[in-house]
């Protein structure tokens, strides 16, 4: 289901909107080809169950809340209470990342975690030599660049200068 609602919806027949909102009963077509017996209440219960807070539901209409590879119009608050961001990356990253900074790379936004624990839970589907990378909020500020709070765990941002990031390994 995120695979399609955040980088293949055109290839699936399915067109989403510039907020990347697609039908639910759209997305169900699409997704019983692999999962015959889903329903409108499983999709629901996906969205509700998910730690991650990956989808929103609006009416009849679904989607993504971050992640995506295409363009999206994203209104979400930014978040100016949180001093620490958090980025986990494996450390043949690290010279690139203290060169040109955090970039969305295939994605829209750099996504950042609230707490460390989660971010090194998403660095290590990248590898086991993580290092985790913590961003200063203050310094983002000072620099122009928002953070939006994509969920109640993750924030995203379009770019994170290197300037703003300290290592700390793990």
């Amino acid at each position: 289901m995120a695979y399609v609602l955040r980088h293949k919806a055109h290839a699936f027949g399915l067109y989403p909107d510039k907020e990347g909102f697609v039908e639910i009963n759209q997305l169900m077509k699409v997704l019983k080809k692999w999962f015959a017996n889903i329903s409108e209440s499983t999709i629901y219960h996906i969205v509700g169950s998910d730690p991650k807070g990956r989808y929103e539901i609006k009416g009849d209409l679904i989607r993504a809340r971050y992640g995506h590879s295409y363009e999206v119009s994203l209104n979400y608050d930014e978040d100016t209470e949180s001093e620490l961001f958090y980025h986990a990356t494996v450390r043949r990253n690290l010279e690139h990342i203290f060169r040109k900074g955090l970039l969305p790379m295939k994605r829209k936004f750099v996504h950042l975690s609230l707490s460390p624990k989660d971010a090194i839970e998403v660095g290590r589907r990248h590898g086991k030599d993580v290092v985790l990378l913590i961003i200063d909020s203050s310094c983002l500020r000072e620099h122009g660049i928002k953070v939006l709070k994509a969920s109640k765990k993750i924030r995203i941002a379009s770019y994170i200068p290197s300037k703003c990031i300290r290592a700390e390994y793990t």
